[in-house]
């Protein structure tokens, strides 16, 4: 699946690394490609700068092009804030008094 918003050039990785170039995945759109386990693919922009490397394995799967913005965004801004807000609703309700954990000798 490509998320970038330009068409991506799809290459197999021969055994001594040599592109071999297998079309274009189009600009958010999926490409199918028939595969073996442990065959390397390399995907690039059209100036051949690398976006992605996928190694097949057994199962069928989706390999995502791009799309890495938005997952960061979510790790680094959305999780932190909602543990963050839930956390200032539970001090809220209790009065911010938690019982302390048990120690190793209380256990």
């Amino acid at each position: 699946m490509n998320r970038t918003k330009a068409d991506v050039d799809i290459f197999w990785l021969d055994a001594a690394g040599e592109r071999k170039p297998y079309g274009t995945a189009r600009a958010g759109q999926e490409h199918q490609q028939h595969t073996f386990a442990g065959h390397v693919w390399l995907a690039s922009d059209r100036q051949g700068k690398v976006l992605a490397v996928f190694e097949a394995i057994e199962e069928a799967g989706t390999a995502v092009i791009g799309g890495m913005v938005t997952a960061t965004c979510i790790a680094v801004f959305i999780i932190p804030a909602t543990f963050y807000f839930v956390e200032k609703l539970a001090h809220r309700k209790g009065g911010g008094k938690h019982e302390p954990l048990p120690t190793k000798e209380e256990v």
